[in-house]
C-alpha cells in the first residue's frame, strides 16, 4: 500500500526503514498538504521546513550506512506549541513570547528526537493554554477540518486539526482538563492522556521560561494520532524517567501482549449525574458496548458506587483555575472572574472555577480531599473492570461563535464549561489513563469519540483494550476534502 499523508506513523516508519520511501519524500508529502490547506485550517503556527529537510536528508544518509536511530527514524512529527523546541520558536499563543526561541528541548521533544523523529512543525494553542477554543492574537484562529465553522477544541486544538487535515502523522499534546481528549473528540482522532506523573513536564509551558513550578496534579503530556497503535509506539518513546522531574515515578514500560476479547471486562455508562448527552452519543456508546459483547467481552452498564459527578467535576475545575491563577497577576485573575460572571455559567464546574480563582486555601484543600476520595473510589471500581467506556463530551464540536455560551443538549441548557469538559474533568482529578476512540459521526457530519478509562499505571493494557474497541468500531473516515 503506498504511503500517503493519512498513513499511520507506524506504516510510515516501516516504509522508511524498508527503503520503500525516503524520509525526504515523506516530509514533502506533509509539506505539500500544509501548503494546500494551511490558509483554510491554520493548525500549524510555526513550520521549520528547512531544518526538517536537513534532518530528513541525514536520516536517509544514515539508512544508506545501515544505521537506524530508533522506532521513529525519519518520521516527521509535530508538537503542540507549548513544548520547548531548541532553535524553533515556542510561543504558547502568548504575545510576549512571539519571538521566543528556546535553547534546549523539553523532555518529551528530546525523547522523540532520540527515537529518530524529525521535528518539523509546532501546532496552534490558545493563550497559555487557558481556554477551550484555539485562538490567539499572535497566530489567529484554528478551524476544524470536518467543518471550518466549528472549533477543533483546545488547548491541543492545533494538534487535532493538523492530524485531521493530514498535515502530520503524529503530534504530542498535553491535557490538564481534556486538552488532548477534547480535540481528539472534536476532530475524530485517538488520543492518550497517560497516567498522572508518567511523563515529565520539563520544558513544557506554562510555567513560562524562568517561572516557578509548583506542581500540577491535573496535567499530563501525551500523543494524538489517527490510530491506537500509533499511541502505543508514541507512549513508549516518551516514557523514560527524567532525573530532573521532582514528581517522577519510575514505573516500567513493559511489553503487554494482546488478549482475546473474552478475557476483557468492560463497564460503560452514559450517565454522569444527569449531565445530558446527545442521542447520537448515547447510540454510539450502546452500539460499541453491544459489539464488544458480541465478540465475547463481559460488558455491563454500570458506574462506581456513589460517584458524585457534581462534587468531582467542581473540584477538578477549582484545582484547574487555582493552578492557572498561580501565574496570574491580580488584574488578570479578576478579569477571568468577570468573564465567568458574564457567561451566565451556573454549573458545577463554573462554580468550582470561581472558587479556584478566589484562592481560598481552605476550599483548595477540600477540593484536594475530593481528589483523594475519587482515587480510592476508582481503585475499588477497577478491581472488577479492565476499562470503562464513557462519553467524551455532551456533544460534538461547537461553532466558533458558541464559545463560552451555554449549549442546548438533548433539550437541556448546559453551561459551556460543564457541557464541554464535564465528562473529561473527573479523570484529570483522578490521574487515570484515558484513551479517546472515534466511534461515529453526527447528523451534521461531526465526529463523536468515546473515552476508555483505565487503572493508574496500566497505560499499556488500556491501549491494548483500546485496540480491541477500535477493531469492533472499524476504520474511521477522514475529514471530507482532505
Amino acid at each position: 500500500m503506498p504511503i500517503t499523508c493519512f498513513s499511520s506513523a507506524i506504516e510510515i516508519a516501516k516504509a522508511i526503514r524498508n527503503c520503500q520511501i525516503s524520509s525526504v519524500e515523506v516530509l514533502q508529502l506533509f509539506l505539500a498538504q500544509y501548503e494546500k490547506h494551511h490558509q483554510q485550517i491554520n493548525a500549524i503556527c510555526t513550520l521549520d521546513a528547512e531544518g526538517a529537510l536537513r534532518a530528513a536528508r541525514e536520516a536517509d544518509a544514515m539508512l544508506r550506512r545501515g544505521e537506524v536511530r530508533g522506532p521513529l527514524h525519519g518520521v516527521p512529527v509535530s508538537f503542540k506549541d507549548s513544548y520547548a523546541t531548541a532553535g524553533i520558536r515556542t510561543v504558547c499563543g502568548f504575545e510576549p513570547l512571539q519571538h521566543h526561541v528556546p535553547a534546549h528541548d523539553s523532555h518529551v521533544v528530546a525523547c522523540v528526537k532520540r527515537a529518530g523523529a524529525i521535528v518539523f512543525a509546532k501546532t496552534n494553542v490558545p493563550p497559555l493554554l487557558a481556554a477551550f477554543h484555539t485562538d490567539n492574537t499572535v497566530f489567529g484562529r484554528t478551524n476544524n477540518p470536518w467543518n471550518t465553522d466549528y472549533s477543533p477544541g483546545a488547548s491541543s486544538g492545533g494538534s487535532g486539526a493538523a492530524l485531521a487535515a493530514g498535515m502530520t502523522p503524529l503530534d504530542y499534546g498535553s491535557d490538564m482538563l481534556g486538552s488532548i481528549r477534547l480535540p481528539s473528540h472534536f476532530c475524530g482522532l485517538t488520543g492518550l492522556k497517560p497516567t498522572q506523573f508518567r511523563i515529565s513536564p520539563q520544558g513544557h509551558y506554562p510555567p513560562l521560561p524562568g517561572g516557578f513550578y509548583a506542581g500540577n496534579v491535573l496535567a499530563t503530556r501525551g500523543p494524538l494520532a489517527r490510530r491506537v497503535e500509533d499511541l502505543l509506539l508514541a507512549l513508549r518513546v516518551i516514557a523514560a524517567v527524567d532525573p530532573q522531574d521532582p514528581e517522577a515515578i519510575a514505573m516500567p514500560m513493559e511489553s503487554y501482549p494482546e488478549k482475546p476479547f473474552a478475557q476483557y471486562r468492560v463497564a460503560w455508562t452514559d450517565d454522569f449525574g444527569g449531565l445530558p448527552v446527545t442521542t447520537e452519543t448515547r447510540t454510539a456508546l450502546e452500539t460499541t458496548a453491544k459489539a464488544l459483547q458480541a465478540r465475547g467481552c463481559h460488558v455491563e452498564k454500570t458506574s462506581p458506587a456513589g460517584f458524585d459527578f457534581e462534587k468531582v467535576s467542581g473540584a477538578a475545575a477549582e484545582i484547574f483555575s487555582g493552578t492557572i491563577a498561580q501565574g496570574m497577576d491580580n488584574a488578570a485573575r479578576l478579569a477571568w472572574m468577570e468573564a465567568i460572571k458574564s457567561s451566565a455559567g451556573d454549573g458545577a464546574m463554573e462554580a468550582g472555577q470561581w472558587r479556584g480563582l478566589q484562592q481560598d486555601y481552605a476550599s483548595w484543600f477540600k477540593a484536594m480531599a475530593v481528589r483523594l476520595e475519587l482515587i480510592v473510589q476508582l481503585r475499588s471500581f477497577f478491581a472488577g473492570w479492565d476499562g470503562w467506556l464513557v462519553p467524551a463530551s455532551c456533544a460534538p464540536a461547537f461553532r466558533h461563535e458558541e464559545v463560552d455560551q451555554p449549549r442546548l443538549v438533548a433539550g437541556q441548557r448546559v453551561p459551556f464549561l460543564t457541557a464541554v469538559a464535564g465528562h473529561v474533568a473527573p479523570f484529570n482529578l483522578s490521574g487515570s489513563p484515558v484513551v479517546t476512540i472515534p466511534a461515529a459521526l453526527s447528523a451534521e457530519g461531526l465526529p463523536i469519540c468515546l473515552q476508555l478509562v483505565g487503572r493508574p499505571w496500566q497505560d499499556l493494557p488500556l491501549l491494548r483494550l483500546a485496540e480491541r474497541v477500535q477493531e469492533v468500531i472499524g476504520r474511521f473516515p477522514t475529514a471530507p476534502g482532505f
